[in-house]
């Protein structure tokens, strides 16, 4: 049996979150990752991180920008949606 941490998702959250994550594809490679592992690793590694999220008209995420727990306190909203720009920008696509 593996680790749990206090940051895994509830079973009832995971069935929630299931809903949303697409299916695989047909015809394409099958799945060797256990999603809701991957899940668990995200929440794990963003915990006691700051995120400033980018999201469209219709609230989609388009980009995420985490900072570092030592860093985040002296981070502001300011300062995170900058980061989010000059990523933003250095991205060889444009979005129309």
């Amino acid at each position: 049996m593996e680790p749990s941490y206090p940051t895994d998702i509830t079973d009832e959250k995971w069935e929630l979150l299931l809903l949303l994550l697409p299916a695989a594809k047909p015809g394409g490679r099958l799945r060797t990752v256990d999603l809701r592992a991957m899940v668990d690793a995200i929440f794990y590694i963003a915990k006691g991180r700051k995120r400033h999220p980018m999201v469209d008209t219709l609230g989609l995420v388009m980009m995420v920008v985490v900072t570092a727990a030592n860093i985040a306190a002296n981070i502001s909203d300011q300062q995170g949606a900058r980061l989010i720009f000059e990523r933003l920008a250095a991205l060889p696509q444009r979005i129309a």
